[in-house]
């Protein structure tokens, strides 16, 4: 009877294993064992994410279907290359490769915005899926799949894929260089090295900064190879990285006739970043506009110009910005350190540092950008235990850490901002992931130290929403509201620009720009004495801005008070010896009073200082037909 019995409790524990088996255990089971479902898996919620983020984007966004700043520049360049030309009239400014893949996307879809958005998403899935699979070359299974997820529904990601910018097909590029990279070091395979050198080459025509994390990958190819290889791998790099640089140098020559390998805006950039009385982050240099694409345009080479008394090429505009950032960096060392400490802290600092867009303005239009524990205040703390819990794997690792810190350092020798740090985020979603699977795994085995590292974390996490916390609600939209305002200023939606404008000037009463900009809106409508207001409010704010003193001049004249236009006129000559429209406007000035020899002279004055001006040369010969 007891073998029977015995028998019988097998056969029935048997049942019971293969009843398990068929149920949702069993599928889950299988999920695990195979990393090409997880990787479905998480492609899955990413593409389901960003569905939901597109929707809110389209429905509650003002940005959804304008662009702003660099979007702009960068969409007008892509339409050039669209049209058929692929060398441009200068050099590039900005870096090149998003302007190329945005006229590719026109050229291959559709020539839409939202077309270009849902490329982008698409992007920020597989970026979650590369980041899984670089977490299974690198770590176990557990923080692969942690990593994963998180990468998934990390809401700076969804913000700046919903952007016209190029920051997440950087992101995107430079993960794939990484992961090419530990493929090709751990086969020792030349081409997946060259493939990688590709990827990063291109990710550094979209960010340049990181350019600074090419040692990383070379010092990885020496240390983690057999010798015989180790020569190959680093020239198959070498060759795959130099082929995009060489083509943006050939561009550069082809238009201006100088080997430029990247962009000619370095120099500027460098600047901001390393001056006396330099913040850390994006601030308009003395003589220049608060306005990020007068930085990339003109003002910065004609103050550069002023100052050396002679036209400059683009290279040497650059090198000059360079040259005086360099004086700044060995006239004062020690200041020049403690602005590097304090740029460091705010790259470690979870407030996201806007640079064209406010992401603490834009987490008001999708709740899924306000989730606390889907943003940088909640990684962070995960991610510096998770690189200091990690040091013992070092070697195996040390492409991750090289990257992290040196493309860290190509930030912070510039200046930080939420989209040049984004680029680094991947990383320290791993490491954050490891430091996760690292409590778990060792929560039996070490728990005194377990308990210490978790109080500790709390401790940071604490910190590090009070700290975010606190600068999210300092954050003034003001910058926001204006940047809407010149938007649909510059596409002609003139009572949108007025809204905007308006809401800036609530947010901030001394933002002069945006008193200014509500007042050329207002005179587009003919709404003169609304736009004279305006005007008004710009020179009190700063008496030196002539081209308000000319709108005013201009404004009275429109409504026939000539002698309030005579002197306002009067004054912005005072100011600006050559502002050619006061000089044409005083001049019909004088015309109306009958003053004509005043008049003369105002027109003969704006032709000195544009002998081709029409309009002068309309007005003179209207006056002298009056002398017979």
């Amino acid at each position: 009877m007891a073998p029977r019995g015995s028998r019988k409790q097998a056969k029935g524990q048997a049942a019971r294993g293969t009843r398990s088996d068929r149920g949702p255990s069993r599928w889950l089971v299988k999920l695990w064992e195979s990393d090409v479902k997880l990787g479905a898996v998480i492609f899955g919620l990413a593409l389901l994410v960003r569905a939901v983020y597109a929707f809110h984007l389209m429905r509650n966004s003002p940005v959804a279907n304008i662009l702003i700043h660099d979007s702009a520049l960068f969409n007008h360049f892509a339409h050039q290359i669209l049209a058929g030309k692929l060398v441009l009239d200068r050099a590039f400014y900005l870096p090149p490769l998003y302007s190329y893949f945005l006229a590719l996307v026109y050229w291959a879809i559709r020539d839409s915005l939202q077309v270009v958005r849902m490329v982008q998403f698409l992007l920020g899935a597989l970026t979650a899926v590369l980041v899984f699979a670089l977490g299974r070359l690198l770590f176990s299974k557990r923080a692969a799949v942690i990593a994963g997820l998180y990468a998934a529904v990390y809401a700076p990601f969804l913000f700046f894929e919903g952007t016209l910018l190029g920051t997440s097909l950087e992101c995107f590029l430079l993960l794939l260089a990484v992961f090419l990279g530990v493929a090709g070091v751990q086969g020792g395979s030349w081409w997946l090295a060259a493939l990688s050198g590709i990827c990063l080459g291109l990710a550094a025509t979209g960010r340049p900064n990181a350019v600074t994390v090419v040692p990383a990958f070379l010092m990885a190819s020496w240390l983690l190879r057999a010798e015989g290889r180790r020569g190959l791998l680093v020239a198959a790099w070498v060759v795959g990285f130099a082929l995009p640089i060489g083509g943006t140098a050939l561009h550069n020559y082809l238009a201006e006739g100088q080997w430029i390998p990247l962009t000619t805006h370095g120099g500027i950039n460098f600047y901001i970043g390393n001056h006396r009385g330099a913040s850390g982050v994006w601030e308009a240099p003395e003589g220049i506009e608060p306005n990020v694409s007068a930085i990339n345009l003109e003002q910065a080479t004609q103050v550069a110009e002023a100052e050396v008394g002679r036209p400059l090429t683009a290279s040497e505009v650059s090198s000059f910005w360079y040259r005086k950032a360099f004086r700044f960096i060995f006239s004062r060392p020690h200041e020049w350190l403690l602005l590097m400490i304090k740029k460091s802290l705010l790259l470690l600092n979870p407030y996201e540092v806007p640079l064209n867009f406010q992401y603490a303005f834009h987490q008001q239009f999708s709740w899924l950008l306000r989730v606390p524990f889907t943003n940088l205040m909640f990684l962070l703390p995960f991610s510096l235990f998770g690189i200091a819990l990690a040091w013992p794997q070092k070697k195996s690792l040390v492409l991750l850490y090289l990257v992290v810190g040196l493309y860290a350092l190509g930030v912070v020798l510039f200046f930080v901002s939420d989209r040049y740090r984004l680029v680094m985020v991947p990383y320290l979603i791993l490491f954050g992931a490891y430091c996760v699977d690292w409590l778990i795994r060792e929560r039996n085995r070490r728990k005194a130290m377990v308990r210490r590292i978790a109080l500790g974390l709390g401790v940071a996490l604490v910190f590090s929403f009070w700290l975010a916390l606190r600068q999210t609600a300092r954050a003034n939209p003001a910058d926001e509201y204006y940047n809407l305002c010149v938007a649909h200023l510059n596409e002609g939606h003139v009572d949108e620009a007025i809204y905007w404008g308006r809401k800036a000037i609530l947010a901030d009463p001394s933002m002069e720009n945006a008193h200014y900009n509500v007042g050329v809106a207002l005179m587009k409508k003919g709404r003169y004495r609304e736009a004279l207001e305006a005007f008004q409010v710009v020179v009190r704010l700063d008496p030196t801005e002539v081209p308000a003193w000319g709108n005013i001049g201009g404004l009275y004249l429109q409504l026939g008070e000539v002698r309030q236009a005579t002197q306002n006129l009067l004054k912005a000559v005072e100011l600006d010896s050559t502002y050619l429209p006061a000089w044409l406007n005083l001049g019909l000035a004088y015309y109306h009073t009958g003053d004509y020899e005043a008049a003369r002279r105002a027109w003969e004055t704006a032709l000195r200082i544009d002998p081709a001006n029409e309009t002068a040369k309309r007005n003179l010969a209207a006056l002298e037909a009056l002398r017979y």
